[in-house]
């Protein structure tokens, strides 16, 4: 949806109101993106991306800028891009237990470092008896020792994972 220049769509608002403005209304965006094996094509902002991302940065504005109209980023759903996106946009991370490991691997692919502490917080307060096991493994891929210590403990104490082969 399109806004008209004369539309006073940002009075009153804070820098970040109008960044998620922007993003959910598709407003002035110069990328697009190719998200998730269905190829869904989102648009963004570089300038907004490159703020809050050094990976972002050198994509944009390094030594060898992307010139793509579109960049496919066929290793992520569009779920969870979109989750990455209003982090970087308005600073919400709302994961669930089916977005997390997701965006937890799109946040270390792209550097936001906040989002990457927001997922571990999610997790380390979500192991229980359901959850160990994953976390477990996951926290080993993501080589996040901490957590992985907290899952050990958590496993040792309530021998949630017995028999499941971790």
């Amino acid at each position: 949806m399109a806004t008209s220049f004369n539309d006073d769509w940002q009075a009153g608002k804070k820098v970040l109101e109008c960044n998620k403005y922007m993003l959910d209304n598709h407003l002035y965006c110069d990328v697009k993106f190719q998200v998730g094996k269905a190829g869904r094509l989102i648009s963004a902002h570089k300038y907004v991306l490159a703020s809050r991302s050094s990976v972002f940065a050198a994509m944009f504005y390094g030594g060898l800028p992307e010139t793509s109209d579109v960049i496919v980023v066929s290793d992520i759903e569009s779920e969870v891009f979109d989750i990455l996106l209003r982090f970087l946009y308005y600073e919400n991370g709302e994961v669930t237990s089916t977005t997390v490991i997701g965006t937890l691997y799109a946040a270390e692919k792209y550097a936001v470092k906040e989002l990457v502490n927001l997922c571990r917080s999610y997790l380390e307060s979500n192991i229980n008896e359901e959850t160990a096991c994953d976390i477990l493994k996951n926290s080993r891929i993501f080589s996040m020792t901490d957590l992985f210590s907290k899952c050990m403990t958590f496993i040792f104490r309530s021998k949630s994972c017995a028999g499941k082969g971790i």
